[in-house]
């Protein structure tokens, strides 16, 4: 998600989101007389694969990355003024510390097909060591004469587009720490997505009930982009969304619904479970501003409701003495509590950054601050100062 707590503050829109939302992007476009570069003319007798660049490899690219961050944090655990007599008792301090490296490796021998793999490592606080390098992606790629693609493995994979009040709309998240069969068949002006995937043995009758499949159907007319996806895994409930996307005065606006269909087996009685979420994005360059405002309703049909509203902006432009600015505010509507976490950030040498930021909670229940750095989950305020050191090479 761009921004969901302080960790996220001042990140870009979802990556993994926009990797596999653009996966399709990355490969040649049809010509204006609708022909596809990737598949050859051939000759005469009607050959479709060109030899010659099948057997002609680029060579392997290998890229990673590496980070590490320490600092400190205060954090007050409530606002009821009669507990501050002992200031012990309401005030933590703790340092922070963490570090990860990945490791990625990928071979395209010719367009037709190539083969990937991420090892990647985090440092464990408590003893100061690294975790064994884990295995983070591993799949292979093929495409079918230029148009149906296809992807084996242990892959990135990610739907929906909710981008501050979290990503509701990713239904088959599943599949992205599973063994997934993925293939995109253009359909026209549409593309289809077809999922399978499953973490049991996949040759044993229990693998293959417990194997789960989805699907994703986009398309797109004129400023109009709409989505509509399902996923079933035995024996949960399916789930199914839809979106619809389009541009207002240079504000994109997002709608999105996802549904939970499941079955009491006991009484018979079905349920349907609803997440509606509207997003609207604005970018202002003049001030290198990028701006998400959402609006959630959660609930299931027959039941009371729940309302949430959140706002995330970031500031690339704008940087009072070299400082990089970003704020995120997060409202509940029925419990009448949220969080405000305003931040900064700017480097102070190569690759160091200095980071701080002021997660405050509010209202009749202390909202949980989402942070890794914060010793309790439902501190009323704090304050976060960590110093970031990272590089990556490709």
């Amino acid at each position: 998600m761009y921004a969901q707590g302080v960790d996220d503050l001042f990140s870009t829109p979802d990556d993994t989101v926009a990797d596999e939302q653009d996966e399709s992007s990355s490969e040649e476009a049809p010509d204006e007389e609708g022909h596809d570069p990737s598949i050859t003319d051939g000759s005469a007798d009607g050959d479709f694969v060109d030899i010659e660049e099948l057997l002609t490899s680029d060579g392997p690219r290998i890229s990673g990355n590496f980070s590490f961050l320490a600092g400190g944090v205060v954090s007050l655990s409530t606002w009821e003024t009669e507990d501050w007599i002992e200031p012990s008792n309401v005030l933590v301090v703790n340092p922070v510390a963490s570090s990860s490296a990945t490791l990625s490796f990928d071979v395209q021998p010719s367009s037709y097909y190539g083969f990937s793999a991420e090892l990647a490592t985090d440092l464990d606080s408590a003893n100061l060591r690294y975790t064994n390098p884990e295995v983070t992606e591993l799949y292979f790629d093929y495409t079918l004469l230029g148009a149906i693609s296809s992807r084996v493995g242990l892959q990135p994979i990610a739907w929906g587009r909710g981008q501050v009040l979290g990503n509701s709309g990713n239904i088959i998240s599943e599949a992205a720490s599973s063994f997934t069969v993925k293939s995109s068949i253009p359909l026209g002006n549409a593309n289809l997505t077809l999922v399978a995937f499953s973490n049991e043995d996949l040759l044993s009758n229990e693998g293959l009930n417990q194997a789960g499949y989805g699907f994703q159907l986009e398309t797109a007319f004129s400023e109009l982009a709409i989505g509509l996806n399902a996923v079933y895994r035995a024996p949960d409930p399916v789930r199914s969304g839809f979106y619809a996307k389009s541009t207002f005065a240079s504000i994109d606006i997002t709608n999105e619904v996802v549904a939970d269909l499941s079955l009491n087996r006991d009484s018979g009685d079905w349920s349907i479970g609803i997440t509606n979420t509207l997003t609207s994005f604005w970018e202002y360059v003049p001030w290198g501003l990028l701006l998400f405002v959402e609006y959630k309703t959660v609930g299931t049909i027959g039941e009371d409701w729940e309302h949430e509203a959140g706002l995330a902006a970031l500031f690339n432009g704008i940087k009072p003495f070299g400082w990089r600015m970003g704020y995120q505010l997060i409202h509940r509507f029925n419990d009448a509590a949220g969080q405000f976490i305003p931040g900064f950030t700017r480097e102070i040498l190569p690759m160091v950054s200095l980071d701080i930021a002021f997660p405050i909670s509010y209202g009749n229940e202390l909202s949980a601050i989402s942070s890794e750095y914060l010793p309790d989950q439902k501190s009323a305020a704090a304050v976060i100062l960590t110093a970031r050191i990272g590089s990556s090479f490709e």
